[in-house]
């Protein structure tokens, strides 16, 4: 009998200290206890492991071998800062990246850092450190790439790069008329924009060839009018007023054959008979120089094939009585507490590495043309970097600057943002080759 008693009050007692230690676990990793407190000092005799996860090749012009010295640049500075501090980097391929990120939602098991390239730093809101705790990002980083990673005011990623979308045009073609650049590198209104594809179109050239690559050149013209996301719930959010003033607008110069949708814009472009090109993706600037190289060298023969061309971005144009806005991808470091929380220290070397990783990261990748650093006091070097015209730099900082983002920002939405996209595609080649009507094309898109 004795021993039964005996069996039963340690039964007890060891479910209290289980539960006690359930009731400590939970209170310790409750995400409303986690202070992040500034404040607190890295143990510099513990030793910490922050790992970091980064898309493999990112873009076409960002290669493999550039990361690799990047991140090498990065460790090193950081490690003579924080010895003790070891970063655990990963460079990961497309399918690995996407699978791990989901894995790391489900488990609540993320990187300490993840490199967001896909321009969706909302990635577990839940989980994402606040960096506004430790830095004021609003000193000196670009307003757009702030707002881009700003989440029921808190900034929920640190910003690396901005992207904004821009036009091209030919800055031999453009210099014609004197004025233009000016105006268009301040930001120009739909008017002026206008009035200066009609000169255009005076002086025998073309104006504008769209080439409405994944929609770049519609949704740039609708974020004017604040629109948030293009899509909800695998449909299109193309409504309102500013949507119909456009393509009024736009419809007029279509039938007027100001605006036009031509195969070979490129071609035309490279021939200096177009001023503008509209949608295009910004490889065509970088392309356009290394085939200025080769014609410099005699490596491109035959007619038509010897004007070089001066690429320049320009901003889009804006609707007077709104605000300007210009549409914009961005890269960001996101970084993260885990489940089972690593501490208020641990955290605090997670931002000082954020640091290290914006001055460095930024700085390096952004040299890719239509690339600018978020962070505005590394303008002066990036503008010395990357080999464009003063005018071009100027207009990507113009549009950095005022950039909004035309797609969510949630990573969760991001698969059916892409088959909505896929779908538009379609729809948008059919309008801008005139085989639908402007009714037709907006009775589509609000399906």
């Amino acid at each position: 009998m004795n021993k039964k008693w005996i069996i039963i009050g340690i039964s007890i007692l060891l479910v209290i200290i289980l539960t006690g230690s359930g009731y400590f676990y939970y209170e310790i990793n409750r995400l409303d206890k986690r202070n992040y407190n500034s404040k607190v000092e890295i143990n510099p005799q513990k030793n910490y492991t922050i790992e970091i996860w980064d898309l493999k090749k990112p873009h076409m012009y960002v290669s493999e071998e550039q990361q690799i010295e990047t991140w090498k640049k990065i460790v090193a500075e950081f490690q003579g800062q924080y010895p003790n501090i070891h970063l655990d980097i990963r460079l990961l391929d497309y399918d690995e990246y996407i699978h791990l990120i989901e894995k790391g939602i489900k488990t609540k098991n993320m990187a300490d850092i993840v490199i967001d390239w896909l321009g969706t730093p909302f990635i577990d809101v839940e989980m994402q450190i606040p960096v506004n705790r430790y830095v004021d990002l609003q000193q000196s980083f670009l307003p757009g790439t702030i707002e881009y990673v700003t989440y029921n005011q808190k900034h929920l990623a640190y910003p690396l790069i901005a992207i904004p979308n821009m036009l091209i045009g030919n800055l031999n073609l453009l210099e014609e008329f004197e004025d233009i650049i000016e105006i268009a590198t301040l930001g120009w209104s739909l008017e002026e924009f206008v009035d200066f594809i009609k000169r255009v179109d005076k002086s025998g050239k073309q104006g504008v060839n769209v080439f409405d690559h994944r929609g770049n050149f519609t949704t740039n013209l609708l974020v004017q009018g604040n629109v948030n996301s293009i899509t909800s719930k695998n449909k299109l959010n193309w409504y309102g007023h500013t949507l119909i003033t456009w393509f009024n607008e736009i419809d007029g110069l279509k039938k007027e054959e100001l605006i036009v949708y031509n195969k070979s814009w490129l071609a035309d472009f490279w021939k200096g008979k177009v001023a503008i090109l509209a949608g295009a993706p910004p490889w065509v600037v970088t392309e356009t120089f290394k085939r200025n190289e080769a014609l410099d060298q005699n490596k491109i023969k035959g007619a038509g094939s010897t004007q070089r061309i001066q690429p320049i971005f320009l901003p889009y144009p804006y609707i007077v009585d709104h605000s300007k806005y210009y549409g914009m991808k961005q890269v960001s470091a996101v970084p993260f507490s885990q489940r089972t929380y690593k501490g208020e220290d641990h955290s605090k070397g997670v931002i000082e590495a954020l640091k290290t990783i914006g001055r460095i990261y930024s700085l390096e990748l952004a040299t890719v043309h239509g690339f600018i650093p978020a962070d505005n006091t590394l303008t002066k070097r990036w503008s010395e970097l990357n080999g464009l015209d003063p005018y071009c730099n100027k207009v990507i900082q113009l549009s950095a600057e005022n950039g909004k983002p035309v797609k969510s920002r949630n990573y969760k939405d991001l698969k059916v943002e892409l088959e909505a996209l896929e779908k538009v595609q379609k729809i948008l080649d059919e309008y801008w080759m005139g085989k639908i009507t402007l009714q037709k094309f907006l009775q589509e898109i609000e399906k």
